[in-house]
C-alpha cells in the first residue's frame, strides 16, 4: 500500500486542502498543533471510519461546519501475497500450516447452526445446539492437516502464475452534523469502477483490500493498523506500561493467536453440554426392560379382547335378524290405521260441511224475507217521484257568457290598479332624472377648465429626460470613486499587514534565511510612500465625490418635483375623462325624461277610458244568469235521483232471483253429505281392533332394538379399548425405539467426550504453545536487534521475558523502564514498535500494508547520537514509504521529502 493523495474539506483545522504523498521518507513539519495529526488521524478515518475510543465525528469535523469529507488515494500491489490460505513463511511451512489446520478445527468447533447431516458429525458436537450423529469426527480432524497442505501447494502453485500488479484506489467518507456529527454514504473507486457504499460496506471492503484476515474484520478493526502501520503518539509507549496479562491479551488479538483460548471454552462448552445430554439419555434409557414388558402383557389383551368382539358380532346379527321381521308387521298394522284415521278424518269434513249448508240455507231464507219487503217499498217511491222541467236554454252558451263576464269584470278591476301603479312609477322616474340632469350640467362647466390645466403641466415636465440622464451619469462618476476609494483603503491594509508580519518574523518562510533590520526598515519605508500615496489619492477623490453628491442631490429634488407633476397631470386626465362622461350622460337622461313623460301621457288616458265603464250593470246581467243555470242543474239532480232508485230496483229483484235458486242447490248438497256420513261411518266399525294390534306389535320392536343398542354399545366399548390398546403398543414400540437409540447414542457420546476431554484440547494448548513460542523467540531477536542499533551501549541491553516484556540489562544488572532516561524509554518504544512490525507482516503475509509505515514522533527525547542511528534504521527497514512526524531539524537533513503545515487563523494548510 503507497499513499499517493489525501483531500481534506472542513476537517479539524482544514477547510480545503490536497496533499500529495510521495514514496520514500516523507517528513511532516510544522509547529506544535499546526496540523500534523489531524493528516493521520483523517487517513485512518478514510480507511477505518468512526472508532468509538480513539475517533470520532465530533474531533473530526469543523467547528461551525455542517458538512465535511476526506477522500484518500493509494496504490495497492495485487500479489500472490493477496491468499488467505498461503503459507506464511517460507522458513515455516509446517508451522503455518498447523496452524491453517487449527482454523480449520475453529470453524468446526465454533459453529453455531444446528444440522441433521450424518456424515459431518465433527461440526455438530463441536457446535452449540445437539447433533443427531457423531460419525467420522476423529476422521474430520486428522484429516486436516493433510487436506490443508494440499490447499497450500495449490494456492502457492497458483498464486506464482500471478503478474505483480498496481490498482489505484479511491476512498471518500463524508460528515455531516445534525444533533451530533453521523458518518453518510460514501464510495471506493478501484481501477476506475465505482460502488456507492454504507460506511459499515466501505470498512468491509477496505479490509478485504488491505489483506486483513477475515476474523479480524468482527474485531477492533484498527488492531492490526495500530501496530503494523501507524500508532499515535501518546500509545507508542501505552503497551510497554500496561500489565503483562493486558499486553499478552493485546498481542494475541494482534496475531489472531486468541482464537485457541475461545477454541479450548467453546470444547469445554461442547463438553458440558454432551455430559448433560447422557445424563437427559441415562435417565430416559432406565425403564426399557419395564417398557418392555408392559409390550407382553398388552399383546395379550388385546387378544382376548378381539374374542370378545367377536362373539358379541354374531349376538347382534341375530337380534337384527328378529327386528326386520317384527318391523315388517309393524309396517302392516301402520298402513291399517292410517287408513282407519283418513276415514275418521272423512267422517268429521263431511260434519263440518252439512253444518256450514244448513246455516247457510237459513241466512238465504232470512236475506229473501228482506228483499222482498225492500222491492215492495221501491216500487211505491218511484211512482210518486215528481219532477218540473225548466225553460228550454242552451246551458254551454250559458256558462261561457257567465264566465267571459266576470273575467271582464276582474279585468277591468286589476286594469285599474296596474295603471295607478305605473302612473305612480313614471311620475318618481321623472322626477330623480331631472334631478340627475341638474346636477351633471353643473359639473359639465369644469371640463375647459380641466383641459387647460392639463396642457400647462405637460409643458413643464418636457425636461424631465435631460435631469435623468445627467444624474445616471452623475451615479456612475460617484461609483467609479467609491471604487478607487475603496482600492486605496486595500492597498493600505496590504502595506500595514506587510508591515506588521515583517517585524513579528526572523527567518524567510521560503528560503529560510535570517531577515535583518536593515532589510526590514527598507521594506517598512516602501509601505509608508505607498500608504501616503494611497491618502492623496483618497483626499482629491473624495473632494471631487461631495461636490458630485450636491449636484445629483439637487438634480434628484428637481426630478421629484416632476414626479409630483406627472401625478398630478394622471389625476386631472382621470377628472377630465369623468367629467366628459357627465356630459355624454347628460344628453342621454334628457331623452330619457321626455319618453316617461310621454309613457305617463299614454297611460292616463287609458285610466280615464276604464273608470268610464259601470260595473253595476254587468253584476245585474251575471246574477240573472246565474239563477237560470241553478234551476237547470236542480231539474238534472232529480232525473238523477229517480235513475238511481230504477237501477236499485232491478238490481234487488236479479238478487232475490239468484237467492231462491242457490237455496234449491243447498238443499240437495245437504241430503247427498248425510249419506256419505253413514257410509264412512259403516267403513269404521271394521277396523274396530286394530291400534290394540298395533301397539302389542311396536312394544315388541321396541324391546328388541333396547336389546340391540345395549349389543352395539358393548361391542363400541370394545373397539375402543382394542384402538386404545394399540394405541398404547404403537407408543411403546415407538418408546422402546428411541430408548435403544438413545442406548446407542450413549457410546457415542462416550467416545467423543474422551476424544475431546483427552486429545483435541490438549492439541489446541500445544498448538497455541508452539506459536506463541516461535513468535516469542522472533520477536525477542528482532526486538534485541533495533534495540541494539538504536543504543550503542554496551553496558546498555533489552530482552523479552516469555510474557513479552522488556527486560533491561544495566551494567549486568536488571533494571526498570522507569530508570531510563526520555530517550532510551523512547528507543525501547521504537525498538518493540518495529520488531512488532516486521514480526506481524512476516507472520500474516496477506496484509497489504507492509510497504507503508507511519512513525508519530518517534525520536522523543533521542541524543544527537541516537538522532544520526535514525537514518540507518530507517533505510535497514526497506519499506517504500515512510511518513515521520518530528520536529528534530536533524531528520530533515535526510528525509527525501518534506511537507510543511502552517497554520493561521484556525486554518492549516500545506506550504
Amino acid at each position: 500500500m503507497i499513499l499517493k493523495k489525501l483531500k481534506l474539506q472542513n476537517i479539524r483545522s482544514y477547510q480545503n486542502q490536497d496533499i500529495n504523498f510521495p514514496e520514500g521518507i516523507v517528513l511532516l513539519s510544522g509547529d506544535i498543533g499546526a496540523g500534523k495529526t489531524t493528516i493521520l488521524l483523517a487517513i485512518e478515518f478514510a480507511l477505518f471510519g468512526f472508532s468509538k475510543r480513539t475517533l470520532s465525528g465530533d474531533l473530526l469535523l469543523r467547528h461551525g461546519k455542517h458538512e465535511g469529507s476526506v477522500e484518500l488515494s493509494f496504490f495497492l500491489n495485487t500479489d500472490n501475497n493477496t491468499s488467505n490460505n498461503q503459507n506464511y513463511s517460507a522458513n515455516n511451512n509446517q508451522e503455518y500450516t498447523a496452524k491453517d489446520n487449527t482454523k480449520n478445527n475453529q470453524n468446526n468447533v465454533q459453529s453455531n447452526n444446528e444440522t441433521n447431516n450424518q456424515n459431518n458429525t465433527q461440526n455438530n458436537i463441536l457446535s452449540n445446539n445437539e447433533a443427531n450423529n457423531q460419525d467420522n469426527t476423529q476422521n474430520n480432524i486428522l484429516s486436516n492437516n493433510k487436506t490443508n497442505n494440499q490447499n497450500n501447494t495449490q494456492n502457492n502453485i497458483q498464486s506464482n502464475g500471478q503478474l505483480n500488479r498496481q490498482k489505484e484506489v479511491i476512498i471518500k467518507r463524508t460528515l455531516r452534523r445534525s444533533n451530533q456529527v453521523k458518518q453518510e454514504s460514501g464510495y471506493i473507486i478501484v481501477d476506475g469502477v465505482k460502488t456507492e457504499c454504507t460506511p459499515s460496506e466501505l470498512k468491509t471492503k477496505v479490509l478485504e483490500l488491505l489483506g486483513y484476515p477475515q476474523e479480524m474484520v468482527t474485531k477492533s478493526t484498527d488492531v492490526i493498523y495500530r501496530y503494523t502501520v501507524y500508532t499515535p503518539q501518546e500509545q507508542m509507549k501505552q503497551i510497554l506500561w500496561e500489565e503483562a496479562s493486558t499486553r499478552l491479551e493485546t498481542l494475541r488479538r494482534v496475531f489472531d493467536i486468541d482464537k485457541y483460548r475461545r477454541i479450548t471454552e467453546n470444547s469445554n462448552v461442547v463438553l458440558k453440554d454432551l455430559k448433560n445430554r447422557k445424563s437427559e439419555l441415562v435417565g430416559k434409557t432406565s425403564d426399557l426392560e419395564g417398557k418392555k414388558r408392559i409390550k407382553s402383557e398388552k399383546n395379550l389383551q388385546r387378544t382376548e379382547l378381539y374374542e370378545k368382539f367377536k362373539a358379541k358380532n354374531s349376538q347382534l346379527e341375530t337380534i337384527k335378524k328378529e327386528i326386520l321381521k317384527k318391523k315388517n308387521d309393524l309396517l302392516a298394522a301402520e298402513l291399517k290405521i292410517k287408513e282407519l284415521v283418513a276415514l275418521k278424518n272423512n267422517f268429521a269434513i263431511n260434519e263440518v260441511r252439512l253444518k256450514n249448508i244448513t246455516e247457510q240455507k237459513q241466512d238465504n231464507e232470512k236475506r229473501i224475507g228482506m228483499l222482498i219487503a225492500q222491492i215492495k217499498k221501491l216500487e211505491a217511491d218511484i211512482t210518486n217521484f215528481k219532477i218540473i222541467k225548466p225553460e228550454e236554454v242552451n246551458r254551454q252558451n250559458l256558462e261561457d257568457e257567465l264566465a267571459a263576464e266576470e273575467k271582464f269584470l276582474d279585468d277591468i278591476k286589476e286594469k285599474k290598479i296596474k295603471l295607478a301603479q305605473e302612473i305612480e312609477f313614471n311620475n318618481t322616474k321623472i322626477t330623480e332624472i331631472s334631478e340627475e340632469i341638474k346636477e351633471k350640467k353643473e359639473l359639465a362647466k369644469d371640463v375647459m377648465k380641466k383641459k387647460h390645466d392639463i396642457e400647462l403641466i405637460q409643458k413643464e415636465i418636457e425636461g424631465k429626460k435631460a435631469l435623468t440622464d445627467t444624474a445616471e451619469k452623475l451615479g456612475k462618476r460617484i461609483e467609479e470613486l467609491n471604487m478607487l476609494i475603496k482600492e486605496r483603503d486595500i492597498e493600505i491594509n496590504k502595506a500595514n499587514k506587510l508591515k506588521k508580519e515583517i517585524l513579528s518574523i526572523t527567518k524567510c518562510p521560503t528560503c529560510l534565511q535570517n531577515i535583518d533590520d536593515g532589510h526590514k526598515d527598507h521594506i517598512t519605508l516602501i509601505e509608508d510612500k505607498k500608504i501616503k500615496n494611497a491618502n492623496d489619492v483618497i483626499r482629491d477623490v473624495e473632494i471631487e465625490r461631495k461636490e458630485k453628491l450636491k449636484e445629483k442631490e439637487k438634480i434628484n429634488k428637481n426630478l421629484e418635483d416632476l414626479r409630483e407633476q406627472e401625478k398630478l397631470i394622471e389625476k386631472l386626465k382621470a377628472e377630465f375623462s369623468v367629467l366628459e362622461k357627465y356630459s355624454t350622460e347628460l344628453e342621454k337622461k334628457q331623452r330619457m325624461l321626455e319618453e316617461f313623460v310621454k309613457i305617463r301621457n299614454h297611460l292616463k288616458e287609458e285610466k280615464t277610458s276604464a273608470e268610464n265603464i259601470n260595473p253595476e250593470l254587468i253584476k245585474e246581467k251575471i246574477n240573472h244568469k246565474k239563477e237560470i243555470l241553478f234551476k237547470i242543474r236542480e231539474y238534472d239532480e232529480r232525473v238523477k235521483q229517480k235513475q238511481m232508485k230504477e237501477q236499485d230496483y232491478h238490481e234487488k229483484n236479479e238478487e232475490l232471483m239468484h237467492l231462491r235458486a242457490s237455496s234449491e242447490n243447498l238443499g240437495k248438497s245437504i241430503n247427498e253429505t248425510k249419506a256419505n256420513l253413514s257410509a264412512v261411518e259403516q267403513k269404521i266399525t271394521s277396523f274396530e281392533n286394530i291400534e290394540t294390534q298395533y301397539n302389542i306389535l311396536k312394544k315388541d320392536v321396541d324391546e328388541k332394538l333396547s336389546l340391540e343398542r345395549a349389543i352395539e354399545l358393548e361391542i363400541a366399548g370394545l373397539n375402543k379399548q382394542i384402538d386404545y390398546t394399540n394405541e398404547y403398543l404403537n407408543l411403546l414400540d415407538k418408546e422402546i425405539t428411541e430408548k435403544e437409540e438413545a442406548k446407542k447414542t450413549i457410546d457415542k457420546i462416550d467416545f467423543l467426550v474422551n476424544w475431546i476431554d483427552e486429545f483435541f484440547t490438549n492439541l489446541m494448548r500445544t498448538m497455541e504453545k508452539h506459536i506463541m513460542m516461535k513468535l516469542y523467540y522472533e520477536f525477542n531477536e528482532v526486538f534485541m536487534e533495533w534495540f541494539s542499533k538504536l543504543i550503542e551501549d554496551e553496558n546498555l541491553s533489552a530482552k523479552l521475558n516469555d510474557e513479552f516484556t522488556p527486560i533491561i540489562i544495566q551494567n549486568g544488572y536488571e533494571t526498570t523502564l522507569e530508570n531510563l532516561s526520555g530517550g532510551e524509554r523512547s528507543a525501547v518504544a521504537l525498538a518493540y514498535r518495529l520488531a512488532l512490525n516486521k514480526v506481524v507482516n512476516s507472520f500474516i503475509t496477506s496484509i497489504n500494508t507492509k510497504n507503508l509505515i507511519i512513525l508519530d514522533e518517534p525520536t522523543d527525547g533521542f541524543s544527537q547520537e541516537q538522532l544520526d542511528k535514525i537514518k540507518d534504521v530507517l533505510d535497514e527497514l526497506n519499506i517504500k514509504q515512510i511518513i515521520l512526524v518530528s520536529h528534530e531539524s536533524k531528520i530533515e537533513s535526510f528525509a527525501e521529502h518534506i511537507i510543511r503545515i502552517t497554520k493561521s487563523e484556525h486554518v492549516s494548510c500545506v506550504v
